[in-house]
């Protein structure tokens, strides 16, 4: 139970409230402290359970996690909370991966030391963000083109990055069939974002 000394800290209770309301309203009936009996016990133990909201959305469960975080000075603010990926719209998602993607490529051609240490952090868990290759996941469609102009590691992150950077800058050109799949922009990010629905937040937290 935390005691309000200041404006601050008062701000700080009210996120760790909000967090609990978010987490309430995306699985209604459930709180991430457990059943009224044991919430206080689990608020005072540290004990939050929220993983369930990563099968909702991985974006909302990466920003409830940071509002029910245990030292208030390490909550966000209402304003990064607004400002959290969770709140973007496709537009804007789809731009953050490609300038990612952009500067993974340039950081891997002007500096070999910041290309490695890019390459370690973008590449980290990647079988468990884009499989262990990632032609697994999309459509025959797509594959069948990949290939065509320049050729990419099916395993790497990195590389799963340039694939929809490049699509997205030369969406007229993907192939009549893949786009009965994917007909606007909007919709191919969504497509990529279905296929590995923790890219996005670890390109995130990979730079964030």
């Amino acid at each position: 139970v935390e005691i309000s000394l200041n404006g601050r800290t008062s701000r700080s209770v009210d996120i760790f409230s909000l967090g609990c309301i978010f987490y309430c309203t995306l699985l209604p009936g459930s709180h991430p402290f457990g059943e009224w009996y044991e919430r206080e016990a689990n608020i005072m133990k540290n004990c939050p359970a929220t993983d369930a909201l990563k099968d909702v959305s991985i974006d909302a469960w990466d920003l409830v996690l940071s509002m029910l975080r245990r030292n208030p000075k390490s909550r966000p603010t209402a304003a990064q909370i607004c400002n959290h990926p969770f709140f973007w719209n496709s537009t804007k998602r789809l731009a953050f991966l490609c300038e990612f993607s952009d500067r993974l490529e340039t950081d891997a051609e002007t500096s070999p030391t910041a290309d490695g240490f890019d390459r370690l952090l973008i590449e980290r868990k990647a079988s468990t963000i884009v499989g262990t290759s990632w032609t697994k996941r999309i459509d025959p469609s797509l594959i069948n083109a990949v290939q065509k102009f320049r050729s990419y590691d099916t395993s790497s992150v990195r590389d799963c990055l340039r694939l929809i950077r490049n699509k997205h800058h030369h969406f007229d050109e993907i192939s009549p069939d893949f786009k009965r799949l994917a007909p606007t922009q909007q919709a191919l990010l969504e497509y990529f974002e279905k296929k590995f629905p923790r890219l996005f937040m670890h390109s995130y937290s990979t730079c964030r």
